[in-house]
């Protein structure tokens, strides 16, 4: 009698469990985005993809640091709000100058509790931190040669 009260215990732990929708909003994948590059200063934005599978709107905030999250410059700072129930939906920072001579450029996506677009109060999910991705480089030679099925590419960079 107790294994059948504990596997039917179990079994609903488990329904409610599965069933209940997600507190955040799912970030699905995100990109640094370079759009322009006019030395000394390069445009970029950042975009996000994410659903809501959530029971009410949430916030997200990217921001955006030349250098790393923790010492370096705040560039750029969005805040969007994730709609309950929503479905695959892009959310892109403006456009943003650094400097093209930057060699880290860092963003984070942070997930917040509150449902109003402030970005403000608890967070809730994991926070993404991820390099800007290849930033403007200048090649001074870049060659590629067939060896058998493969090709082997060989590059030198000046910066």
């Amino acid at each position: 009698m107790k294994n059948l009260l504990l596997a039917a215990a179990m079994l609903l732990f488990t329904t409610l469990a599965f069933s209940q929708e997600h507190p955040c909003p799912d970030i699905q994948s995100h990109s640094f985005v370079n759009t322009t590059q006019n030395p000394p200063t390069c445009t970029a934005y950042v975009i996000v993809f994410a659903t809501g599978d959530i029971q009410s709107p949430k916030s997200m905030g990217i921001r955006v640091y030349n250098g790393n999250a923790t010492t370096g410059t705040l560039i750029s700072d969005t805040c969007f709000i994730v709609p309950k129930k929503s479905p695959s939906t892009s959310y892109q920072t403006s456009h943003f100058d650094y400097p093209c001579n930057a060699t880290t450029i860092t963003y984070v996506i942070t997930r917040y509790t509150a449902s109003n677009g402030s970005c403000q109060g608890g967070t809730c999910g994991i926070t993404i931190t991820a390099g800007g991705g290849p930033l403007p480089i200048k090649l001074s030679s870049f060659f590629a040669k067939r060896n058998g099925n493969d090709v082997v590419l060989n590059w030198k960079t000046e910066s």
